[in-house]
């Protein structure tokens, strides 16, 4: 078990009777300290469930039976289950990682975002496979780089141990 420092955000809405089926992951393009500021504050439009410093601590933006407001752009998206007409917030969980694309993710941060994949696939019925835990690039190309390629994607489903 590990502890979760609640941080809140006011960017959020509720999910209605949508259900989450894939967790998104990001990459901040800064600093867990910064990125706490940034969600707290109205102006920035912006959210996400959590976010995992590069020592491996976890901190909560959203409740995860509500909404955030990460991944509600769609641009040429090449994910398979993207849904025609609901926003993807509506059916996704967002997790951001600290740093900048291309930095390599610390084994705290892999510690951390395989323990909370694992607790949120349990809660949610969500598998753990490729389809259902995705990069946002994968549902807006216009970053291209998020999560980014410091991200080992095989590694990180080796340590979840899916295929």
């Amino acid at each position: 078990m590990k502890n979760i420092k609640w941080i809140g955000s006011p960017n959020t809405s509720p999910r209605g009777r949508h259900k989450p089926i894939a967790i998104v992951l990001h990459i901040m393009d800064g600093t867990l300290k910064g990125t706490d500021s940034w969600f707290l504050s109205p102006k920035s439009q912006v959210s996400a469930h959590y976010g995992i410093g590069k020592d491996g601590e976890i901190h909560q933006y959203v409740k995860e039976d509500m909404v955030a407001w990460a991944n509600g752009r769609v641009q040429k998206p090449t994910w398979p289950l993207i849904a025609t007409g609901p926003n993807p917030n509506l059916y996704t969980l967002s997790i951001e990682h600290e740093g900048k694309p291309g930095e390599t993710f610390t084994d705290a941060m892999y510690d951390s975002t395989t323990w909370l994949i694992r607790e949120m696939s349990q809660r949610w019925g969500i598998p753990l496979d490729r389809e259902h835990i995705i990069g946002h690039c994968e549902i807006f190309a216009a970053k291209p780089n998020c999560p980014g390629n410091g991200l080992d994607w095989s590694g990180l489903l080796s340590k979840l141990k899916v295929t």
